[in-house]
């Protein structure tokens, strides 16, 4: 049961806890395994078997109050097709293909990026300042505040950004008082922002 509870906590929906954990100098270490489930050949869509490999990652996924981190072990999942002989390795929506954090620590540090500088956030969480910037722009519109629940913000910040290595632009307004982004705007023209002010 406390296994569930910990996956549930954790958001990771599909996979379960499979060991107590290990500690590290920085946090701890959790082992997780996925959800049996089956998976089709993406050739001829018939069922698969797992090709079995003792290989895994170790991702950053979580950052606890008691300044700890919590890593998560995942399996690397590769299945086999016996009919056309096709091996792939398996996608879990919650953990990105390359890298060595999860979905949800970025989503973690764009929180953590309201009401605080990147740079800030960059000296608690050791992840470079770029890096933090670029996660928190690109979870922005989660952290949007919805006019209706909030008064009109009497002071904006404005921060511009880049997406594509700096081939194109946008603008975030930001309310200087609570650190909500109200609105993000593509372009950094003056008449761009001004079409994104009204």
């Amino acid at each position: 049961m406390y296994k569930q509870f910990t996956t549930d906590v954790l958001h990771l929906p599909t996979f379960t806890l499979n060991d107590e954990g290990e500690r590290v100098e920085d946090g701890w270490i959790l082992g997780v395994e996925p959800k049996p489930q089956s998976h089709l050949c993406p050739l001829c869509f018939q069922e698969s078997t797992n090709h079995a490999r003792n290989k895994h990652r170790i991702l950053r996924h979580a950052w606890v109050s008691t300044q700890e981190t919590i890593y998560i072990r995942v399996p690397v999942h590769r299945q086999r097709c016996e009919d056309c002989g096709i091996t792939w390795t398996v996608k879990w929506p919650e953990i990105p293909v390359r890298g060595n954090v999860t979905v949800h620590f970025k989503q973690m540090i764009a929180r953590r990026c309201i009401g605080q500088s990147f740079e800030a956030v960059s000296r608690d969480l050791a992840v470079p300042p770029s890096t933090v910037a670029s996660w928190f722009y690109t979870y922005a519109e989660e952290t949007l505040a919805h006019p209706a629940d909030y008064e009109a913000p009497t002071a904006l910040c404005m921060d511009e950004f880049a997406h594509k290595r700096g081939h194109s632009y946008s603008v975030a307004l930001q309310d200087a008082h609570t650190g909500h982004v109200w609105q993000t705007h593509p372009g950094k023209s003056r008449e761009r922002i001004q079409e994104g002010l009204r």
